[in-house]
């Protein structure tokens, strides 16, 4: 679907690499840009075709390819007129050397840069991560694209055990009292024992379960997609509570407050229950009317009586904690669905589209920027939340890079490349230790060696 562009595709000089060794391969077939296109993907020939969805003339239409011993040919066919010709491809010549290499490989340059950031340790595993990592005390878990719920030694990374699931695992697993809490793709939320991955409870669902969980004094709280948020006893499975008032999916990791529990759905809206007994206590939607701009990606945060969020209508918001009331919404950063809090609560923590991340002020009825660090990720857009550690502030991106700034005046402490693909939230274990997955399937802990200071 996508192009073999670097951009559209984390590792596309792996595809284009592996593809070029073949010898044979003569022409890669996309759409995702809705538009006819003829490209080269490191020498090899590409093409993106129309969709089948009405153009600019009203007209449908689809794209038809002949093949022979001499040639491809590629036309597009419109309905009601005749088939247009708009490439042809030789595959008898060679169009590209085997043995070539990429125009282009990812810059792992920060690494020599901030010498001090060190990788403990990095397992690679069979599965994509699309959700944080989770510890307690000595382990690691993990949930995967391949159904796993996994615990790794925090010490080496080495597997202890692995517990499947009948679906992939999207929201990120969370434990607490040796239990660990996870939901499925397979319609389940899953309680395992920390120690050995034995099951202890399921509670089902009649929707895939996407969202991430929270725990707070033995409850854990998650959303699904059938339109249901629960908050279930940790050791028994046993359900507290079953709000069934959501109209979208949920994938977000719920903000549990001292007696509420917020979380926003891709159903414009943000939810706010009462954390005793699941009740709404108000409704946020600011006005949004598109399901894409949803607060349903971002992490709330609370402090001086407002819940913040940013949402992909790249604004940032401070929300009347009491009776669900805009307090304020700026369009000044552009923010998408990355932030977080200082540990204190008096900075809010955004990650902008554009190279940035910026800090608020929580005080006060109107926003104050405090201050803008560029980074140089470029553009970016990948949902990874900014976390704090003894006033440090951890973030992630689409492209494999973890960052850290100081949340008091937002100097820039150093830059380290892990890959090239999505990195989740990561995961603080102290300022010097910092835990990360990512979407290639890797598991790892930095460390800061200060005496290895640039």
């Amino acid at each position: 679907h996508y192009p073999m562009l670097d951009g559209d595709v984390d590792n596309w000089y792996k595809v284009t690499d592996a593809a070029r060794r073949q010898g044979n391969v003569r022409l890669f077939i996309g759409g995702h840009y809705h538009a006819i296109r003829n490209l080269k993907y490191d020498g090899i020939p590409g093409i993106l075709m129309r969709s089948n969805l009405r153009d600019e003339n009203g007209k449908p239409g689809y794209g038809i390819y002949e093949v022979d011993s001499k040639e491809i040919r590629a036309y597009v066919q419109n309905v009601g007129e005749p088939k247009r010709l708009v490439a042809v491809y030789d595959i008898q010549k060679p169009c590209y050397d085997p043995k070539g290499k990429a125009e282009k490989y990812p810059d792992y340059s920060d690494n020599s840069k901030f010498p001090q950031v060190e990788e403990e340790w990095i397992t690679q595993t069979t599965g994509a991560f699309y959700s944080s990592p989770a510890f307690e005390n000595n382990r690691v878990f993990t949930g995967d694209n391949e159904g796993f719920v996994k615990a790794f030694s925090l010490k080496n990374g080495k597997l202890l055990w692995k517990f499947k699931t009948e679906r992939r695992i999207i929201g990120g697993p969370a434990v607490s009292q040796g239990i660990v809490v996870c939901g499925s793709a397979d319609k389940k939320i899953y309680g395992l024992n920390a120690k050995n991955g034995q099951l202890l409870w399921t509670v089902s669902a009649t929707q895939p379960v996407l969202g991430a969980v929270s725990i707070k004094n033995g409850i854990a709280y998650i959303g699904a997609s059938d339109s249901t948020f629960r908050a279930i006893q940790i050791r028994s499975g046993k359900i507290v509570w079953a709000y069934r008032g959501v109209k979208g999916y949920i994938v977000t990791k719920p903000l549990v407050t001292d007696d509420k529990v917020i979380f926003g759905a891709w159903d414009n809206t943000l939810y706010a229950l009462d954390k005793t007994d699941g009740k709404e206590i108000w409704k946020w939607t600011g006005g949004l009317t598109r399901m894409h701009f949803s607060p349903a990606a971002v992490w709330p945060q609370a402090s001086f009586g407002k819940v913040f969020i940013v949402d992909p209508q790249r604004a940032m918001t401070a929300i009347d904690l009491q009776n669900g009331k805009t307090i304020w919404r700026t369009f000044q950063s552009k923010v998408r669905e990355s932030m977080g809090i200082a540990a204190d609560g008096k900075r809010i923590y955004a990650k902008t589209m554009q190279d940035s991340v910026v800090c608020y002020a929580a005080e006060g009825n109107s926003p104050r920027q405090l201050w803008a660090c560029n980074v140089g990720f470029g553009y970016e857009h990948g949902p990874c939340m900014l976390q704090e550690k003894g006033g440090i502030v951890f973030g992630s991106t689409k492209d494999g890079l973890i960052y850290a700034i100081n949340g008091k005046n937002g100097t820039l402490l150093w830059r380290h490349k892990v890959g090239n693909s999505l990195m989740s939230t990561v995961v603080p274990i102290s300022p010097k230790k910092i835990l990360f997955s990512n979407t290639d399937g890797q598991v790892g802990i930095l460390k800061i060696n200060k005496s290895k200071r640039p």
